[in-house]
């Protein structure tokens, strides 16, 4: 196993914006998770009642976070908080 440094952005500077094959794969999931999502929940409203409803429309941020989550484990990324600042970085395997 490879290990790697958990590296944050110096204070000032921007992290690069995607290139461009990344960034229509960004969009390319955004605009089908908010279609399978919008049709499923049209689906599933006229099938339920309106709290129920309610209650699928308001775990779609859950939803996403988990999803973020699992996303971010498959394609190999380190998701952290800012480091603090007295401890040295921390190595992730």
């Amino acid at each position: 196993m490879r290990a790697r440094v958990a590296r944050q952005p110096a204070p000032g500077r921007r992290e690069p914006l995607p290139r461009r094959r990344e960034a229509l794969a960004i969009a390319a999931f955004g605009v089908l998770f908010l279609g399978v999502y919008s049709v499923t929940l049209n689906a599933a409203e006229r099938r339920v009642d309106a709290g129920t409803a309610a209650m699928v429309v308001n775990t779609g941020p859950i939803l996403i976070a988990v999803l973020a989550g699992i996303g971010a484990r498959v394609c190999d990324l380190v998701v952290r908080a800012a480091p603090d600042e007295r401890r040295p970085a921390r190595v992730v395997r």
